[in-house]
């Protein structure tokens, strides 16, 4: 991965630079910054993503789900790992947690990459 575009989560948009530029990123700010995407991306929604194998498909397993907590934990690293395990630059996914927070479900992982580990929270 040479490059991507920087997005900022907490404003919910591409990030610019001052003269009104897509701002760019690279290395072990571009990978972080694609995972933390992908966490939030639902697979094939988008036509630009569509059958790419990019996303997640979290709808799968927690929209309507009434499963038990140790199934629906599992089914939650299971698209975890799908998610990310397609993602250039990661190598392993450890140490995952999931809890429910009301609607929704807060996802905790180490990511192992090209760059060294990376824990990474999301709010699903």
């Amino acid at each position: 991965m040479k490059y991507d575009i920087s997005f900022d989560f907490d404003k919910n948009e591409v990030e610019t630079t001052r003269g009104g530029n897509i701002m760019l990123i690279t290395g072990k700010t571009a990978l972080v910054n694609r995972i933390r995407k992908s966490m939030h991306t639902a697979a094939n929604r988008y036509k630009v993503y569509f059958d790419s194998g990019y996303g997640n498909k979290f709808e799968e397993c927690l929209v309507g789900k009434a499963l038990p907590s140790a199934l629906l934990l599992s089914e939650i690293e299971r698209a975890v790992k799908e998610c990310i395990g397609n993602i250039e630059g990661v190598t392993d996914i450890n140490n995952f947690s999931a809890e429910r927070d009301g609607s929704a479900v807060i996802i905790e992982f180490k990511a192992e990459t090209i760059y060294g580990s990376e824990d990474i929270k999301e709010a699903v």
